[in-house]
């Protein structure tokens, strides 16, 4: 068996140095999602919200957040980031947002909005 190429990496910009690397299947939103101060780190892997602690990139992932059918996530900009997941319509289930708090990733959401008859979404990240 194959072992899976690593083709999604992060390098130090400073030393040049390659910092973590990760095996990415998906084509669509894919890309790690930093805080405003870099502090922490998300990405969307199958159905699992995976966050890291980039100053600590060796030690893994520091919280993750399994959600069934998850599709989408976007970190929001700010100094107290939320995590939003959209999980779109099967099976005659109404799409839903869940808002969780990036520090309390794998707690409960502080809040959801569902929707019917809805396949995507598009996360506008804007700072007010």
């Amino acid at each position: 068996m194959c072992a899976l190429h690593k083709n999604l990496r992060v390098f130090s910009a400073s030393t040049g140095e390659e910092l973590i690397s990760f095996t990415q299947k998906s084509h669509e939103n894919w890309d790690l999602q930093y805080t405003v101060s870099e502090s922490h780190a998300i990405r969307l892997v199958a159905r699992e919200v995976q966050g890291y602690r980039p100053a600590g990139w060796g030690k893994c992932i520091a919280d993750q957040l399994c959600i069934e059918g998850a599709s989408m996530v976007s970190l929001s900009p700010g100094l107290n980031p939320s995590v939003a997941v959209f999980v779109a319509t099967k099976k005659g289930a109404p799409a839903v947002v869940k808002i969780y708090g990036l520090s309390t990733l794998s707690g409960a959401p502080t809040c959801s909005k569902t929707f019917y008859k809805v396949d995507a979404l598009v996360f506008y990240r804007t700072c007010i």
